[in-house]
């Protein structure tokens, strides 16, 4: 039941917000996202979920302090020494992730998150929200930036939702959403 579970968590997020249509409709001002953004976001994501919680490794956070903890938006700069960094930071926490999940027997182990203890099933169901979530912010950012945004069935090499195969192009938006 715990895939189940996550259904009404997403339908509650999207009706969230009651107040009248007018300031939902608004578009948003200035902020501090970006997609590299969301690329060290997600980094830490994936070290504190499979590192931390699963793995019980007590390390150092990519890119948040306590001085800063939206430092991994406020610190993505326009350099491309910052931008490969994050990709070879994300790239090894995903690297990390799939072997201890690989590596694990069965869903039901447990890690530490929090107060409560954490099966792997339970962390697995988690970042498929979170990625759900990030990859529909970076979806909204693409397409403010180049007019296009990634179709999921281009990266698990099915046809859905339009998607041309596994080939990695990303698709112009239809009309059809």
């Amino acid at each position: 039941m715990l895939i189940a579970g996550w259904s009404p968590v997403g339908r509650r997020s999207a009706r969230a917000d009651r107040r009248p249509v007018n300031p939902a409709c608004r578009r948003v001002e200035s902020s501090s996202l970006s997609l590299l953004g969301l690329v060290r976001q997600v980094a830490g994501v994936e070290e504190y979920w499979f590192r931390r919680v699963m793995a019980g490794e007590d390390v150092r956070r990519h890119y948040r302090s306590v001085a800063d903890p939206a430092s991994d938006f406020t610190g993505a700069v326009a350099d491309p020494a910052a931008v490969a960094d994050a990709w070879a930071t994300w790239r090894a926490e995903v690297a990390f992730a799939d072997g201890l999940v690989a590596g694990a027997v069965r869903l039901d182990v447990v890690g530490q998150g929090g107060e409560e203890p954490l099966e792997l099933r339970e962390v697995l169901v988690h970042m498929i929200e979170a990625y759900a979530r990030h990859n529909g912010h970076a979806d909204f950012l693409r397409e403010r930036i180049v007019g296009r945004v990634g179709r999921w069935g281009e990266f698990v090499g099915r046809k859905w939702m339009g998607g041309a195969g596994a080939s990695g192009a990303v698709s112009p938006r239809s009309g059809s959403g």
